[in-house]
């Protein structure tokens, strides 16, 4: 079993993210709320809620000092979007892999 010390980190999880989408780090973390930013922005939260054991406080900080609440809404806006679209879930499936293969082989 891995250790702790080897726990996948947000800031991976971010990059792993913003190379999907062809968004930059800084962007998904700041403030816009561009519409493939903002979704993408929240996949990131919402991966990182699933993949990491960090609190919704500490996402939230790792994303340009967001509030808990925000990252509900995003895991939320994520969920809700994955059951309504098949090609969607399909795209946040493969993202989801991707980032545990790469975590698995670190």
């Amino acid at each position: 079993p891995a250790s702790d010390d080897s726990q996948l980190g947000i800031e991976a999880i971010q990059r792993e993210v913003s190379e999907h989408f062809g968004v930059s780090s800084e962007l998904l973390i700041g403030k816009t709320r561009k519409k493939e930013v903002a979704s993408a922005r929240q996949i990131a939260m919402f991966l990182a809620k699933q993949l990491t054991k960090y609190p919704l406080k500490t996402i939230g900080l790792h994303f340009g000092n967001r509030d808990h609440s925000t990252v509900i809404h995003a895991i939320q806006t994520v969920e809700r979007r994955a059951a309504n679209d098949p090609t969607f879930a399909r795209d946040l499936d493969v993202l989801l892999d991707s980032i545990q293969r790469l975590h698995a082989a670190t």
